[in-house]
């Protein structure tokens, strides 16, 4: 009778192992099409042909709001090729070669930038000269990255130079 006790829990306990298990699978397998009301909204993608042409012909302030929502597309850009390379790279070796090639690159980027801040506060202007810096670094450090993409990881049918730049 004692053995008989001893399987009927060794059952129950598998039972409430296993309903937990499928509980918290539930929880981890949801898309978001359930989100709580504190939960952001997804991101929206957002493509080379979203970054605004900032010419000549808006003023100060609007211009510096141009390059400003340029450059932050611009590096939204950057960061996504970062991670579609970094999703695809295998070799523990290679990716941690990658990121820090890519921390030392937004490291010498802001200092450039920075240091362009610097000369423009000081001369007592407000200038969007930091945020063009910014922009023209993320579009030519995005151009890299899909050279290093199609060369290294892309299709027969990938080509970087088919990128349009703004």
């Amino acid at each position: 009778m004692q053995r008989h006790m001893q399987n009927i829990s060794f059952i129950a306990i598998v039972g409430v192992l296993l309903g937990c298990a499928f509980f918290f699978s539930q929880l981890t397998d949801m898309d978001g099409t359930d989100m709580v009301e504190t939960d952001s909204p997804p991101e929206t993608k957002k493509s080379i042909a979203d970054i605004p042409e900032c010419g000549a012909a808006l003023t100060d302030e609007d211009a510096l709001e141009c390059y400003l929502e340029a450059a932050q597309i611009a590096d939204q850009l950057v960061q996504e090729k970062v991670e579609q390379i970094l999703a695809i790279e295998t070799e523990s070796d290679y990716r941690m070669a990658f990121i820090e090639m890519q921390q030392a690159w937004e490291d010498s980027r802001d200092a450039d930038c920075e240091f362009i801040r610097q000369q423009t506060n000081e001369n007592g202007q407000e200038s969007d000269k930091a945020e063009r810096c910014l922009l023209e670094h993320n579009l030519g450090r995005l151009t890299q990255l899909e050279e290093i993409y199609c060369e290294w990881y892309g299709d027969v049918d990938c080509d970087p130079s088919q990128m349009s730049l703004p």
